[in-house]
């Protein structure tokens, strides 16, 4: 039996955006980095490094579809490889939203 996800991608990147109140409405790899070392719990933080990768690599190629090396909510919602599976967008929602 298949659970549905708490969590769309859409709230989770609702979420980081309106969490961190970035004036330029993206997040850079140093955000990302920054909000993780100080909100992810130290039992999960490893979970988002090895899915992501150094620097967030795999995420920026997966959900920064113009490149510019900040992530807008709106292109990462309707990029095709910007998905991920429940248990990161819990920790996601969990590190940006509380």
């Amino acid at each position: 039996m298949i659970l549905s996800c708490e969590y769309s991608m859409k709230d989770a990147w609702k979420c980081a955006n309106n969490g961190e109140r970035h004036h330029r409405g993206c997040l850079t790899a140093s955000d990302i980095h920054s909000a993780v070392k100080k909100r992810t719990s130290i039992f999960e933080r490893p979970l988002i490094l090895h899915k992501e990768g150094p620097r967030f690599k795999k995420l920026f190629k997966d959900c920064d579809t113009n490149g510019d090396g900040c992530i807008h909510p709106a292109e990462a919602e309707i990029a095709p490889k910007c998905k991920r599976d429940c248990e990161w967008k819990q920790i996601w929602i969990e590190t940006f939203c509380t």
